[in-house]
């Protein structure tokens, strides 16, 4: 159940793909999603998703199509080369975080 820890390498690896913002943004939104479908049936097996937890979810569904189109709307006035800039060093200390924990 640690597959997003993989965030920042994959974020790595795409920003040296020269991949542009939106691009980045956008594969690793799906790439996650995708992987998180495939946890979902072991999680519901472990009992961690519940008709509640369902139902909480669905509640705060408006709060994420908002964030998305927030997010996006927001992405556009950040420069390409200090979105790279600050992914860079925000991979850096979430993989530091990784190592000492």
């Amino acid at each position: 159940m640690v597959a997003n820890a993989a965030g920042p390498f994959v974020l790595i690896y795409m920003l040296a793909m020269r991949m542009g913002k939106l691009e980045v943004v956008g594969s690793i939104a799906w790439f996650f999603l995708v992987v998180n479908l495939f946890k979902l049936p072991f999680a519901a097996g472990l009992g961690l998703v519940t008709g509640e937890s369902l139902l909480f979810n669905l509640w705060l569904a408006p709060a994420v199509v908002l964030g998305a189109v927030a997010g996006r709307w927001l992405l556009g006035f950040i420069h390409q080369g200090f979105f790279e800039w600050m992914a860079l060093r925000l991979a850096l200390l979430g993989g530091g975080y990784l190592l000492v924990t």
